[in-house]
This record gives structure tokens, sequence and C-alpha cells, in this order.
């Protein structure tokens, strides 16, 4: 009853009324019962808990959890003979070190795996090396294999056909970034005409496209290609019309012929229509340009002047150097022509007069660079209008 009357009046929920509570309980159960709980419950809480303590504080005989030690294990923070002295006092044979040993080292996640290939690189060889491992009927042992990734691998305890995949799918990701960045550009060449269908598809394959991502992406270079040439075409199109080249009528027409949508091409012409026009006429300068031109082109053809000279000539008339390139290319192609044209006139005369016989006529004519064809059509030609008489005749006309 002291004890009980002590403890209302500290206890903080004292309005509970715990005077009532033991009444109750010595109703119930008796005086002598509830004097030995009571009696009970004093010794512990004076005497045994603090006893319990202070001998434990004399004496220390408990142990770390060996959970606790054998993370410590896997964090290398105990000596491999420190733990084996735990594992003597918890009743467990050295033989098993290796077990602790293994499951005390936490396997990489996957995720880290993924990363280690993409930016510090998975070599070929090295995948080549593991998947040769993987397949071979050889038990794998992480504790004996040097390969840092394939014992990392093991350390998951995934079956082998999920490693051969998991290890495949990182050497792809070593190499996707640039892998991405090449299959972009060889998908521009295809788009500018560089490269044909069959390279665009031998090029996916070699840097490791699967079957059916390639047929999307070479399906995406067949449809940016055709935007490509429909672009180009409608500006065609609009350079002629604002140069006066066609009319209104002819620009909507060749924008249908393309399958435009009628909408689109109503667009087109409506912007065409709201554009200023253009002044097509030429200038004294470009009129000048243009006679001069064929003047300086026709003298270097006939051989009155040198390259170097044709260059000088084209400058001084104002053409930019890209122009003056793309001349002097149009003026040695006429020159040879001209050329060639004279040298076959010869031949061709040479033989009507019996000078030179068929090899002869083949010979001279591979010599200044006429084709087999052209050569033989030639001297088909001649042979027809020998047949025929005709060199009586053109000699008596």
């Amino acid at each position: 009853m002291a004890v009980a009357v002590g403890g209302e009046l500290l206890h903080p929920l004292k309005k509970i009324g715990l005077t009532e509570v033991v009444k109750t309980l010595q109703d119930n159960i008796g005086l002598t019962a509830l004097g030995s709980f009571t009696a009970g419950a004093v010794i512990g809480a004076a005497v045994q808990s603090p006893l319990k303590y202070y001998v434990n504080s004399v004496f220390r005989p408990n142990l770390p959890g060996f959970g606790e030690v054998h993370s410590l294990l896997g964090r290398y923070s105990i000596s491999e003979r420190e733990f084996k002295e735990f594992m003597g006092w918890y009743g467990i044979d050295d033989k098993w070190y290796w077990i602790y040993n293994e499951l005390g080292i936490s396997p990489s996640p996957t995720m880290t795996l993924r990363y280690y290939a993409r930016y510090v690189g998975l070599d070929p060889d090295e995948v080549a090396y593991i998947l040769s491992k993987l397949e071979s009927d050889v038990e794998l042992d992480v504790r004996t294999e040097d390969n840092w990734f394939l014992r990392e691998l093991l350390r998951m305890g995934r079956s082998r056909e999920w490693m051969k995949a998991f290890t495949q799918l990182c050497l792809v990701e070593s190499t996707r970034q640039v892998r991405d960045m090449y299959a972009r550009e060889i998908l521009k060449d295809y788009e500018y005409g560089y490269m044909g269908w069959d390279a665009l598809a031998d090029e996916l394959r070699a840097i490791g496209y699967p079957e059916a991502q390639r047929k999307l992406l070479m399906q995406f270079a067949e449809v940016r290609a055709d935007r490509r040439y429909l672009e180009d075409y409608i500006r065609a199109l609009q350079y002629s019309y604002r140069r006066g080249k066609i009319t209104i009528e002819e620009f909507a027409a060749g924008l249908a012929k393309m399958d435009i949508r009628p909408d689109r091409v109503r667009q087109l012409v409506e912007i065409e229509l709201a554009r200023a026009k253009e002044d097509v006429g030429s200038t004294q300068e470009e009129e000048v340009r243009a006679y001069g031109r064929g003047t300086a082109i026709k003298r270097f053809r006939e051989g009155l002047t040198t390259p170097t000279e044709l260059e000088q000539e084209l400058r001084l008339m104002g053409y930019s150097e890209q122009w003056i390139e793309r001349l002097k290319l149009v003026a040695r192609l006429e020159r040879d022509y001209d050329f060639a044209m004279t040298v076959l006139s010869t031949v061709k005369r040479a033989y009507k007069k019996k000078k030179i016989d068929d090899e002869m006529f083949i010979q001279k004519l591979l010599e200044y660079g006429f084709t087999p064809e052209k050569i033989m059509l030639e001297l088909s030609l001649l042979k027809l209008e020998l047949g025929l008489g005709l060199e009586e005749e053109e000699a008596a006309s």
C-alpha cells in the first residue's frame, strides 16, 4: 500500500487513481500474492538489475554480435586473424572462413558495371575472354578468377546465360556514345548522297547495330534523303520563278508533281506571290564579263594563251576564285574536245586513203584517249561508208 500511495503521489499519471487499482488487486488476488509481487518488483529494480550491470562491468563476459563482426570483415576493418578468433569464440571452424569472407564482400551493382563499361571501357578481347569462360564447362571459382569484371559477375550469383547477356550489353554500352555519333554522320552521308544503300547497311552492321535497329535506322535515312531531295527541288523551283524562268502556274505544277499536299502547295504559291519581284536584268558589268568569258575561253582553246594567262584574264574580268576554277575546267574540256575531234578527223582521212590499217586506226585513237567502244563505232561507220562507195562521191564533190 505504501508503494502504491507513493507511486500515486509521484507518478505523472496519478489522476488514474493507483490506490483504487491496488485495492482492486487486493480484493481479487489477496494480500499475500500482492505482497510477493510487489516485493519481487522492488528486489528486481533495486537489487537484481544494478547487480547484473555491476557484475558485467567487472567480468565483461559478452562478445560483439557475430553479424557486426562480419560487417567489419567486409569493410576490411579487422584482419583475417581477428575474425578467425571470433569464429573460434562462436564455435565455428576456420575452414569455413572463405564462406564468411566471400559473403562479407558486397557485389558491385549492375549499374556500377555499366558505368565502368561506358566511361572506363570494356575491351573486346576482355569480353571474348569472359564469354569463353562462361560458355565452357569449367567450374568458375570467384576466389581464383583474375578478371575483375568476371569476378564481380560471379559474386552476383546469377546464371551463366544472364552473365553472358549482361557482358554483351556492357560491350555495347562501352561504345554506345561514339557509335551513335558515328551513326549520325553516316546517316548524313546517305542523306546527301555520299553513300549507297548497301554501304549504309554494312557500316551500321560494322559498328554493332542489331538487325532490328539497322532496319529502323535505314528507314529513317531514306525518309531524310527524300526530304532533302524535296527541299532542294522546292528551292530550285523558287529560284527559277524568282528569276523569271517559269510562271507561277508552272511553279505550282512542279510542286504538285512532287506529291506535295495541296494545302502546302497553296501556301508556297502565296508566299512567292507575296514576295517582291527580283530585278533579273543584267548590268553592263555582267554583259562584259559574259562576253569576255567566251573570248578568253576561245583564245585558250585555240592555243593562244596558257592556263596561267587564262586565269589572269578571268580575274581581271571580276570573276571570283571559285568561278575561275570552274571556267578553267570548262576551257580545258572544250580544248580537249576540239583536239580530240581534230585527231579523229585526221585518222579517218588517213584510213579512207588507205594510209593506215585497222590496227593502226585503233592504236592511234587509243593513244589520244578514245574509249574502245567509240573507236569500234567509228571504225564500223568508216567501213560502212567505204562499202557503200561514199568515198568516191565525196571525192567527186
